[in-house]
Protein backbone atom coordinates (compact mmCIF):
# COMPACT_ATOMS: atom_id res chain seq x y z
CA UNK A 1 0.00 0.00 0.00
CA UNK A 2 1.11 3.54 -0.73
CA UNK A 3 -0.07 4.80 2.68
CA UNK A 4 1.86 3.77 5.77
CA UNK A 5 0.60 2.96 9.26
CA UNK A 6 1.34 5.58 11.88
CA UNK A 7 0.04 8.26 14.16
CA UNK A 8 -1.02 11.75 13.10
CA UNK A 9 -0.13 14.34 15.77
CA UNK A 10 -2.14 17.44 14.87
CA UNK A 11 -2.55 20.46 17.16
CA UNK A 12 -4.97 23.04 15.71
CA UNK A 13 -5.70 26.62 16.71
CA UNK A 14 -8.74 28.81 16.02
CA UNK A 15 -8.96 32.58 16.35
CA UNK A 16 -12.50 33.95 16.50
CA UNK A 17 -11.96 37.17 14.54
CA UNK A 18 -15.62 38.27 14.60
CA UNK A 19 -18.95 36.64 15.29
CA UNK A 20 -18.97 35.29 11.71
CA UNK A 21 -15.28 34.83 10.83
CA UNK A 22 -12.67 32.43 12.20
CA UNK A 23 -9.07 31.83 11.24
CA UNK A 24 -7.83 28.25 11.70
CA UNK A 25 -4.31 26.94 11.50
CA UNK A 26 -2.72 23.63 12.28
CA UNK A 27 0.46 21.68 11.88
CA UNK A 28 0.61 17.90 11.81
CA UNK A 29 3.38 15.35 11.96
CA UNK A 30 2.50 11.99 10.41
CA UNK A 31 4.71 9.22 11.80
CA UNK A 32 3.76 6.84 8.97
CA UNK A 33 4.71 9.29 6.24
CA UNK A 34 7.55 10.70 8.39
CA UNK A 35 6.51 14.15 7.21
CA UNK A 36 4.83 17.44 8.11
CA UNK A 37 1.54 18.97 6.95
CA UNK A 38 0.36 22.49 7.79
CA UNK A 39 -2.72 24.48 6.83
CA UNK A 40 -4.35 27.90 7.17
CA UNK A 41 -8.11 28.41 6.71
CA UNK A 42 -10.59 31.26 6.79
CA UNK A 43 -14.09 30.18 7.86
CA UNK A 44 -17.31 32.19 7.60
CA UNK A 45 -20.44 30.96 9.37
CA UNK A 46 -24.03 32.19 9.05
CA UNK A 47 -26.44 30.79 11.65
CA UNK A 48 -30.11 30.52 10.72
CA UNK A 49 -31.21 29.45 14.19
CA UNK A 50 -29.73 27.40 17.05
CA UNK A 51 -29.71 24.16 15.06
CA UNK A 52 -28.92 25.19 11.44
CA UNK A 53 -26.05 27.13 9.89
CA UNK A 54 -24.20 27.68 6.63
CA UNK A 55 -20.39 27.53 6.54
CA UNK A 56 -17.83 28.46 3.90
CA UNK A 57 -14.19 27.52 4.22
CA UNK A 58 -11.20 28.65 2.15
CA UNK A 59 -7.73 27.31 2.82
CA UNK A 60 -4.29 26.34 1.68
CA UNK A 61 -1.78 23.76 2.86
CA UNK A 62 1.93 23.11 2.80
CA UNK A 63 3.92 19.90 3.28
CA UNK A 64 7.48 18.91 4.12
CA UNK A 65 8.76 15.39 3.32
CA UNK A 66 5.11 14.26 3.23
CA UNK A 67 4.95 11.18 0.99
CA UNK A 68 7.95 12.49 -0.97
CA UNK A 69 6.42 15.96 -1.44
CA UNK A 70 7.56 19.30 -0.09
CA UNK A 71 6.27 22.83 -0.59
CA UNK A 72 2.89 24.34 -1.39
CA UNK A 73 0.40 21.44 -1.39
CA UNK A 74 -3.05 22.78 -2.37
CA UNK A 75 -5.76 25.41 -2.15
CA UNK A 76 -9.35 24.44 -1.38
CA UNK A 77 -12.85 25.72 -0.73
CA UNK A 78 -15.91 24.14 0.85
CA UNK A 79 -19.56 25.11 1.34
CA UNK A 80 -21.52 23.21 3.96
CA UNK A 81 -24.91 23.25 5.66
CA UNK A 82 -25.13 21.87 9.20
CA UNK A 83 -28.29 20.65 10.89
CA UNK A 84 -27.96 19.76 14.58
CA UNK A 85 -30.35 16.92 15.31
CA UNK A 86 -29.64 17.35 19.02
CA UNK A 87 -26.73 18.69 21.11
CA UNK A 88 -24.64 15.55 20.41
CA UNK A 89 -25.45 14.73 16.76
CA UNK A 90 -25.34 16.87 13.64
CA UNK A 91 -25.36 16.28 9.90
CA UNK A 92 -23.27 18.37 7.47
CA UNK A 93 -23.61 17.75 3.75
CA UNK A 94 -21.06 19.78 1.81
CA UNK A 95 -19.57 20.47 -1.60
CA UNK A 96 -15.96 21.36 -2.09
CA UNK A 97 -13.18 21.81 -4.57
CA UNK A 98 -9.43 21.83 -4.49
CA UNK A 99 -6.45 22.57 -6.66
CA UNK A 100 -3.56 20.23 -5.89
CA UNK A 101 -0.46 22.39 -6.34
CA UNK A 102 1.93 19.41 -6.27
CA UNK A 103 0.55 17.89 -9.50
CA UNK A 104 2.07 19.21 -12.69
CA UNK A 105 -0.28 20.85 -15.18
CA UNK A 106 0.53 18.13 -17.75
CA UNK A 107 -0.63 15.37 -15.38
CA UNK A 108 -3.79 17.06 -14.03
CA UNK A 109 -5.86 16.24 -17.10
CA UNK A 110 -4.36 12.84 -17.86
Amino acid sequence: SFFKDGVDINPNFTWHLTGDWDLNTGVAYDTGADGWYGNVEAVWTKPFNESMFLTTKFGTSFVEDYYDRSGWNDVYARLGFTYAINKNVSVTPFVGTGDPRHVSAANRHA
